[in-house]
């Protein structure tokens, strides 16, 4: 009886503790959905995306299939960051034209700035806010994908060693390195937003409100892109009204 009357007030600090950090690692991650709102340049699938995914969100969630979501934190996991990326890959193109960057003078390229957008810093920044949280309640999805993070960048540094080696491009006979910090970056910025989903997925109250909310947001966000912003650009670069770039 002695040890139960410890673990249970220990047991409630620790299910506060993981409400915190999930509604935090939420709000997050409505901010970035926020920032998706806001004017860039977006093409016909951009549009089209987020409605196709609001309408499956719509049977998952609104239905009797949202108790596998609500009881299995994995699949929620899953659901959740599949539709962020999607979110993220919007909020990603609203600037800034120039401002914080980063430089890779390592790699060769001592001139080159690479800015860092707003949605980066959020998903970063987010991240390490909500750590304790999805630290301590890391699933299989998201090692999965930590997994193929990693095997991505490794394959990528060998692929460019090789190429580099092998074939010479250019006037200087030199293959140019700015793909690499471009795709380390999106790699970081994404596993980040994973991290992200995985802490507000890890709380019970919060995963059930976040997945119920899901098809309301992209939806929403589907009508902005669709009814309240220029017309989008079509993959040669024509707008929706026949004018070229």
């Amino acid at each position: 009886m002695p040890s139960t009357s410890h673990s249970n007030p220990e047991h409630a600090a620790q299910h506060r503790r993981d409400l915190v950090f999930a509604a935090l690692a939420a709000g997050f991650l409505l901010l970035l959905w926020a920032l998706a709102f806001l004017p860039g340049e977006t093409s016909r699938a951009d549009v089209l995306t987020p409605f196709v995914l609001g309408i499956a969100a719509m049977f998952l969630f609104w239905t009797p299939l949202s108790r596998h979501f609500e009881f299995q934190e994995n699949a929620a996991m899953f659901a959740l960051t599949a539709a962020m990326f999607v979110i993220y890959s919007l909020a990603r193109r609203v600037g800034p034209d120039d401002g914080w960057a980063l430089s890779f003078a390592w790699l060769g390229l001592p001139d080159d700035r690479f800015v860092v957008p707003y949605a980066s810093r959020i998903v970063v920044l987010g991240a390490l806010c909500t750590a304790p949280l999805w630290w301590e309640n890391m699933q299989g999805w998201t090692r999965s994908l930590l997994g193929g993070a990693v095997l991505l960048l490794v394959l990528a540094a060998i692929s460019f060693r090789l190429l580099a080696s092998f074939y010479k491009v250019g006037p200087v006979e030199q293959l140019d390195p700015t793909p690499l910090p471009h795709l380390g970056m999106q790699i970081v910025e994404y596993f980040c937003l994973a991290l992200l989903c995985n802490a507000a997925a890890a709380h019970p109250n919060v995963r059930r409100w976040a997945l119920r909310a899901l098809p309301i947001l992209l939806l929403v966000l589907w009508a902005r892109l669709q009814f309240f912003s220029p017309a989008p650009l079509d993959p040669d670069g024509v707008d929706a009204g026949g004018e070229a770039e």
